[in-house]
């Protein structure tokens, strides 16, 4: 496996894998169906949005997918058979999608990891509720990546309802790292906490890791306790390795 994308949609049900890589449906039909056969379970083929298709089932009817084969590459699956006809076939697709393109667009290309969604009312009043009424309105859609070819690049992005409430979560935001810090040395993990940083622009808040390779591995790597052994990660003497996050500005600031 090469690449692999998720899609999720409102509903439970609504599921799609996409992945790219050393695959062929045919030979995952054959695997599948051996397997599922053993239980009362079988894989059958159809035809969803102009491609071959398989329908895989298991006999207590707990396993339900359908996938296909897109491309000399890539197999998709889905929940549903709907569900992989609206992923493989003619319609529009995420990139062409005007409010989630644009958030996928936010994440860094190339990295391991992308994400982008809206944020469902449910999650979205939750949040209002747990930042004590300090933000207005709950925030519309979440973005962000996860790097890892030359240390950690992480950022998360939530799209708010409006500036003043991206200025008032940066705002909390201090407070917030220095209760994370004070967790973060029991499990030796100070100095990643250190790197984190908040930052606001408009509507955006973002939250970002950047540590590269050698930061990465000093941070995760074990130090010797006072008897010799090793333990994880960092230890109570050395200040550089159990840094804590301060409420100074500079932790959560505007983008300039």
């Amino acid at each position: 496996i090469d690449r692999a994308l998720i899609g999720l949609g409102d509903d439970p049900g609504e599921v799609v894998l996409v992945v790219d890589g050393r695959l062929r449906a045919t030979d995952l039909a054959a695997c599948a169906g051996g397997s599922l056969r053993k239980g009362g379970g079988n894989v059958t083929s159809a035809e969803v949005g102009g491609h071959p298709a398989y329908h895989a089932v298991s006999g207590d009817g707990r396993t339900d997918v359908w996938f296909a084969q897109t491309g000399a590459a890539t197999v998709v699956s889905a929940a549903s058979e709907d569900y992989l006809a609206a992923a493989i076939g003619n319609g529009p697709k995420i990139e062409t999608d005007k409010g989630l393109g644009a958030l996928l667009s936010r994440a860094k290309k190339g990295a391991g990891l992308r994400f982008a969604g809206r944020i469902s009312p449910a999650v979205g009043h939750g949040i209002v509720t747990r930042t004590g009424g300090q933000i207005a309105a709950p925030p519309k859609a979440v973005a962000g990546h996860v790097a890892l070819a030359d240390g950690l690049d992480l950022e998360l992005s939530f799209i708010m309802a409006s500036p003043a409430d991206a200025a008032a979560v940066a705002a909390i935001a201090p407070a917030q790292l220095a209760v994370l810090a004070q967790v973060a040395q029991q499990y030796r993990l100070g100095s990643l906490v250190e790197a984190i940083d908040v930052t606001h622009k408009d509507d955006v808040v973002s939250v970002s890791v950047a540590l590269p390779a050698a930061a990465l591995a000093a941070a995760l790597s074990p130090q010797p306790a006072p008897d010799g052994r090793p333990q994880a990660i960092d230890s109570d003497a050395g200040a550089a390795q159990n840094p804590g996050p301060t409420n100074s500005p500079g932790r959560s600031k505007p983008q300039q």
